[in-house]
């Protein structure tokens, strides 16, 4: 296993059910190909709900080393 992923815990979970995920702290979340499935009001609650549980300065990636925010 590569030394990253030791580091790193991967979570799966429905991103439209607010109650699947407690998380916080986080410092990056990967969406490839994921939010291309949802209409724009929805993106943005998704989008907010996940930069809400964020560490300060944590990042989202919509594939490998394009950083949206």
């Amino acid at each position: 296993m590569p030394q990253r992923a030791r580091k790193a815990d991967f979570f799966r979970f429905n991103l439209r059910q607010r109650t699947q995920f407690h998380h916080t702290g986080i410092d990056i979340v990967f969406l490839h190909n994921v939010l291309i499935y949802f209409n724009e009001a929805t993106k943005l609650d998704v989008l907010a709900h996940l930069w809400s549980r964020m560490k300060n300065g944590g990042r989202f990636a919509d594939r490998p080393f394009r950083f949206l925010a």
